[in-house]
């Protein structure tokens, strides 16, 4: 299996309540999955580093204030015996109500 379907088997993993968006890359919602909260973009690497762009982040974040969701950005690494390292990357202010309970 090359890496770009591995990637594409981990955009369709799914938390429970999280939806998988049809046509996410051309289709009106350009994310890959929702929940009742979220607007999430997935990526996936089989390498050992990421690079995350601004824009992206900003498109990300666009596009969830029109959903009235928070935007996230759930990122996987490969490793070893076919498990991955899950990451959550978020807003700092959504973090902040997080820690804070508000």
């Amino acid at each position: 299996m090359n890496p770009q379907d591995r990637g594409r088997k981990y955009e369709k993993m799914r938390d429970d309540g999280e939806t998988c968006i049809p046509l996410s890359g051309s289709g009106l919602l350009k994310e890959d999955k929702k929940d009742s909260e979220d607007l999430i973009q997935v990526k996936f690497t089989t390498k050992q580093s990421y690079a995350v762009r601004l824009e992206d982040l900003q498109k990300l974040e666009r596009n969830a204030a029109l959903e009235l969701r928070t935007p996230r950005l759930d990122l996987g690494f490969a490793l070893s015996g076919g498990r991955t390292s899950d990451w959550v990357l978020i807003p700092k202010k959504v973090y902040k109500r997080l820690r804070d309970g508000n």
